[in-house]
């Protein structure tokens, strides 16, 4: 999964050229040989841009050399997801499989070609799903158009295993005085009687619950991202009382996650974290459109201006920027004056990726949206600090 770390080791590249392929994937199936094919035309194409920018073919090979032999090995295309995105620079090779469609494309410049990847990392990128049983614990992450169960998280067992591990034994219904056993649950004592056993079980389903939640906290780590509890109502209460990460969504799914599948799931959960990821991008637009609207002083926060923007950009002034997908616009920046034009050239960035990168070393925000969303005939905008 593509992360804000893996966003930021790109952002910090300095190398160029910055080489970007990008390409839909296939998962599974006999189609999914359809990988390894596009791959190469694409790398037949990098080669050429490399060429026609007036690199010799010995440091072409050096290049694109960990990529093919990324793409060479026969266990590689295993992984494949939706979309492929491969970042090259000299002394730099990145590669990540994401559950999102990308672009097939080739892109060469001072900057990496980021901006599909942004609603990955974005506050309408993801969300994660906790799904809870009394048998067992599941993570799945997802996005708007996706949802994938997450290995590798080490979830308890089930309350089966707790109830092994308190030594419950219903032949001691004489003893007077539970006694405690080692390995048992902290503050757990055996316990005696019909009565009790009830008791013992639900104490059993407490301490499940209590390290399940123990492993969410971790694995989040503090991440500021929106999660969705799925789980019947008495587990859903009991999980709720001891949660104490942020981002849990007041509303959760309250039924048997056991008896869905992950898109029926997803498709329940969406409009949970759907108001959420709007927020963010519609209050931004919405400061956009009012100090737009401003005369005097507070017109001078905002700008659709490609080559101010980049320079204030640069400058840390840029507080959120919106940069159109489906619309490019190619240039270069020397610091001062931007030319650009709507075809690309030897030598020149998508204006978009110069300003979002900027944006992004200095805090800011971007929002990826398309042209019908911005303000008419403009192919990016920006809401700016000062």
């Amino acid at each position: 999964m593509f992360g804000r770390e893996d966003l930021r080791e790109l952002l910090k590249n300095q190398s160029t050229p910055a080489i970007t392929i990008m390409m839909p994937g296939i998962r599974a199936g006999q189609e999914a040989q359809q990988n390894p094919i596009r791959f190469n035309n694409l790398m037949t194409k990098a080669r050429s841009r490399l060429a026609a920018h007036g690199i010799r073919e010995q440091e072409i090979d050096s290049l694109l050399q960990p990529a093919v032999e990324a793409g060479a090995d026969t266990g590689f295309w295993g992984v494949a997801d939706e979309g492929m995105a491969f970042f090259m620079a000299p002394g730099f090779f990145r590669w990540f499989a994401v559950p999102t469609p990308l672009p097939e494309l080739v892109r060469l410049g001072s900057v990496f070609h980021v901006t599909p990847l942004l609603p990955l990392v974005n506050h309408d990128g993801r969300f994660v799903l906790i799904t809870a049983t009394a048998a067992r614990f599941c993570w799945f992450d997802g996005g708007r158009h996706w949802i994938r169960s997450r290995n590798g998280v080490a979830f308890p067992k089930g309350v089966e295993a707790i109830d092994a591990e308190s030594e419950f034994s219903p032949e001691y219904d004489a003893a007077p005085q539970a006694r405690p056993r080692l390995g048992r649950p902290s503050g757990m004592p055996a316990r005696q009687g019909t009565n009790d056993a009830e008791e013992q079980r639900h104490a059993n389903l407490i301490e499940y619950l209590r390290r399940g939640n123990a492993v969410i906290e971790r694995t989040l780590g503090g991440e500021q991202v929106p999660v969705v509890l799925a789980a019947q109502p008495n587990i859903q209460g009991h999980l709720r009382n001891m949660v104490r990460f942020k981002g849990l969504l007041s509303d959760g799914l309250s039924l048997n996650p056991d008896a869905l599948k992950p898109a029926e799931l997803h498709a329940r959960a969406l409009p949970l974290v759907e108001p959420i990821w709007r927020s963010g991008a519609d209050r931004a637009k919405d400061r956009f459109a009012s100090i737009r609207g401003e005369e005097g002083e507070g017109a001078a926060k905002v700008s659709t201006k490609p080559e101010e923007i980049v320079r204030s950009a640069r400058e840390g002034r840029v507080e959120c920027l919106f940069v159109a997908r489906d619309r490019p616009l190619w240039g270069r920046f020397d610091g001062r004056l931007l030319v650009g034009h709507g075809s690309p050239a030897p030598g020149d960035d998508e204006v978009g990726d110069l300003a979002a990168c900027e944006t992004l070393l200095h805090a800011g925000q971007v929002e990826v949206t398309t042209k019908d969303r911005l303000p008419a005939g403009e192919v990016m905008a920006a809401l700016l600090r000062y």
